[in-house]
């Protein structure tokens, strides 16, 4: 069977026609089963079926995944298909939560075919692990499940993933592309937070939804198409991507969530599309290089700190479905110069910032000048009728 690899390229050779390694003894203690192979390794599996065991953490002190005198592995791990104990086989059909949890002194593990999960921090913390296999047939990696696997360079996940737990990937800071497979219909909280490395990311055509912070952190990431399919985008999925420059908003998307790209200091453009009704809290605050702002008809409010600190913005257009601007909203934008209110009557502004003081200009209809230039909050603006 076709194997999927997340893998350090300098490695394929190293991790290609690994045998596994023979089983001489084992022991049954309850629901765990202790297994010893020809080259020494000591595994703890522990029984989830009638014919199934899961891997899991050493017990060599009867205590906890995390005991200070807990078996440490080094090198190349194997881990069997098939164990034997007590004239009975078992399949190992998972990895338990925290089973290889920060094995520091690892540098290849290798998995049997076979494997349906791998659970909550299974391998997080193994600092060297430059390749780690995931079989075709593995539907979930649960949360935290590579988090900290600081040498993996590229991430290709097989077809069978069907879910992924929060933060899987978090401070993989390696990693540099990323495949997902198409049955995956969420990004998660934090899946890939903090992936400093990550310069592309292939996502499925059908991918509903994408998490808080799922991409927060990613410094290296310059470009990403989201699906037409999304219609829900969370907190800061992309804040602090540092380097991202352009990026296609999906059109299904009703809000624009708060801090989505606070400081990305690359973001040249963007558009908000038709459906969006609130720009929120901060979602654009320190995109520095933003000058090109193309707001939907539709739009109603902008809230608190909303475009704050985009120092290359020079003009917007506010359309006229706009009700509220917030607190602070177009605060610490000095270059820009006019703003253009296509609507007729004065709408809702809060008096720290909602808009550019003097001398940005902001320009009214025709024959509506009454409408704003005598209102509290606004009488403070340089208000201008248009031509």
């Amino acid at each position: 069977m076709r194997k999927i690899f997340i893998i350090l390229t300098t490695a394929i050779i190293a991790a290609c026609g690994t045998k596994s390694p023979l089983q001489t003894a084992s022991t049954i203690k309850g629901e765990r089963i202790t297994a010893t192979f020809n080259d020494t390794t000591t595994l703890y599996f522990k029984i989830i079926g009638e014919n199934e065991v899961a891997l899991t953490w050493d017990n060599s002190d009867g205590k906890n995944y995390n005991s200070s005198t807990r078996y440490l592995h080094k090198g190349e791990l194997v881990i069997p298909s098939i164990i034997k104990a007590d004239n009975r086989e078992f399949r190992v059909t998972s990895i338990d939560d925290y089973a290889l949890y920060q094995q520091r002194q690892l540098s290849i593990i290798t998995l049997p075919d076979g494997i349906k999960q791998i659970g909550t921090k299974a391998f997080s913390g193994c600092d060297k692990a430059a390749s780690i296999n995931i079989p075709e047939g593995v539907t979930t990696l649960d949360e935290e499940a590579f988090s900290r696997c600081k040498r993996i360079t590229d991430i290709t996940l097989p077809e069978s993933i069907e879910s992924i737990g929060n933060y899987c990937f978090r401070n993989c800071v390696s990693v540099h592309s990323v495949s997902l497979g198409k049955r995956i219909k969420i990004i998660p909280e934090g899946t890939f937070f903090g992936c400093a490395s990550l310069k592309e990311i292939t996502l499925p055509d059908n991918i509903e939804s994408i998490g808080t912070e799922a991409f927060s952190g990613c410094l290296s990431l310059k470009n990403i198409e989201l699906p037409a399919t999304i219609d829900s985008l969370s907190d800061g999925v992309f804040a602090m991507c540092e380097s991202l420059e352009t990026v296609t908003l999906p059109d299904g998307i009703k809000t624009i969530p708060m801090d989505i790209f606070n400081r990305c200091g690359s973001l040249k453009e963007i558009k908000i599309p038709v459906g969006v009704k609130r720009i929120d809290s901060w979602a654009f605050e320190r995109c520095t290089s933003l000058a090109n702002v193309s707001l939907n008809e539709e739009l109603e409010e902008i809230g608190e700190g909303a475009f704050a600190g985009c120092t290359s913005l020079s003009r917007i257009s506010l359309p006229k479905s706009i009700k509220s601007i917030e607190s602070l909203a177009f605060g610490v934008c000095g270059a820009i110069k006019e703003i253009e209110i296509l609507g007729n009557k004065a709408f809702d502004i809060a008096p720290d910032g909602a808009l550019p003081q003097k001398p940005a200009r902001i320009y009214v209809t025709r024959g509506c000048i009454d409408q704003f230039q005598f209102k509290p909050v606004w009488k403070e603006l340089l208000i201008i009728e248009k031509r």
